[in-house]
């Protein structure tokens, strides 16, 4: 077995390790969740632990959430881990009695050890890299009690692990709560990057201009010299991208072929590109794309486009939609249109107004989209890309920061929970 320092590395004096079995205790005997005595206490599963946060989320009861198979008791206090995908750092501690899924652990600490200190531990670096090397030995990646029992855990004297759990609390509320505020400023940004865009390619760059109605009503008032119209009247062609056993046709490298897990609002990643063979894109050229192309997600995120980059034209595409690059639309133009809010309704909603969950080609024909003379759709994007570049930067940078913040966050959980740092010294400093 390979030695504990390779997990937490060398442990201070006063520090040692324990095995995760010596450490706590998974609780076991499962009970009836339609009974009396459980059916009102609250249930946790996976989905309600907040990866590396401890924060539970939409927590109901056992009978709110129709649960009918065996359930294990957890009490206040205790820690809850979910045993399945321990990549994702589930653990949180019980705020009260309740009950706990097949794929959640109910963990009580030993004598000696700390609730909290363990919620901790069990968040250290080592502790992931050592799940995560026991769960990749099975198909669903899960960490069974055997191996989670084998788990090295850091521990201290009591009065240390208080203090370390006193302090990574603080300091991680801290850090979490820069973080939250961070993701609502790029909120925020990103609601002001959308208002821009619609309201550049709905009522134009001049306030002076002359509007008219429009006649429908999530559009209102457009310019007196743009036209509505419906999609097909301003494409030569729209089609879909490869439907029927796609991965009949793959190969480790050929022609690059485009799938919706590509495709962003404006933007194409290259991650997780498959490739065609040649023969099968010669035999597919309805699906093949080509430059100023606009490609349509058609499920999950319905409707969200981009245009393609010289450097895929001659490609093909999987169960998308596609636009053919037009004489009457300036494509990117029409790319700001299909990702606003005014398309976006159409695509979304059906002439019921039930949400609907594919954007099929029949759908793509019928949208009503704004066009204004060619000459002002050029205008259009270059002013949006202008106004649009600023607000793309401070969201860029506030990325940068969350990740930078998380990976400080976990390092200092790491160095508290392993003695590398002298938190007395950190407090004192700090006041």
């Amino acid at each position: 077995m390979t030695s504990d320092s390779a997990w937490h590395g060398h442990l201070p004096e006063g520090w040692t390790t324990r095995r995760f079995k010596h450490a706590a205790r998974i609780r076991g005997g499962q009970v009836d969740p339609k009974l009396g005595p459980y059916r009102d206490l609250p249930l946790y599963a996976p989905n309600h632990i907040e990866s590396n946060t401890g924060r539970l989320l939409g927590i109901a009861t056992a009978a709110e959430q129709g649960a009918e198979s065996g359930k294990y008791v957890v009490e206040a206090g205790d820690i809850i881990y979910s045993k399945i995908r321990p990549a994702l750092r589930k653990v949180a501690i019980a705020p009260q009695r309740g009950l706990c899924s097949a794929d959640v652990y109910a963990i009580h600490p030993a004598t000696g050890v700390t609730a909290w200190f363990l919620y901790w531990a069990m968040l250290t670096e080592g502790f992931y890299r050592y799940t995560l090397l026991e769960s990749d030995r099975v198909a669903m990646p899960k960490i069974n009690r055997e191996s989670l029992g084998e788990c090295p855990i850091p521990i201290t004297d009591e009065s240390r692990q208080d203090q370390v759990a006193s302090f990574l609390n603080h300091k991680t509320a801290a850090i979490d709560a820069l973080i939250a505020k961070k993701e609502r400023l790029i909120e925020l940004l990103q609601e002001k990057r959308q208002a821009l865009i619609t309201q550049a390619v709905t009522k134009g760059l001049d306030p002076n201009v002359p509007m008219k109605d429009s006649g429908i009503e999530w559009i209102g008032e457009i310019p007196a010299h743009w036209t509505l119209i419906r999609l097909k009247y301003a494409t030569p062609a729209i089609t879909v991208g490869i439907v029927v056993r796609p991965t009949d046709h793959y190969a480790e490298s050929g022609v690059p072929a485009l799938r919706s897990l590509n495709i962003g609002p404006g933007t194409i990643r290259g991650e997780d590109l498959v490739h065609i063979r040649e023969e099968s894109h010669l035999g597919l050229l309805k699906s093949a794309i080509y430059e100023g192309d606009l490609v349509a997600v058609r499920t999950g995120q319905p409707g969200t486009t981009a245009v393609v980059p010289p450097e895929l034209d001659n490609c093909n595409c999987i169960d998308l939609i596609v636009i053919r690059k037009s004489d009457e639309f300036d494509s990117h133009y029409l790319c700001y249109l299909m990702n606003s809010p005014v398309t976006e309704r159409q695509f979304v909603e059906g002439s019921d107004g039930a949400i609907q969950r594919h954007f099929n080609i029949e759908t793509a024909k019928g949208l009503l989209v704004v066009m204004p003379p060619r000459e002002d759709q050029h205008r259009l994007v270059d002013r949006i890309r202008v106004d649009t570049a600023a607000v793309d930067r401070t969201i860029r940078t506030s990325r940068d920061l969350i990740r930078l913040l998380a990976e400080y966050r976990q390092a200092l959980i790491t160095a508290a929970v392993t003695g590398q740092i002298d938190i007395a010294e950190m407090e004192a400093a700090a006041s």
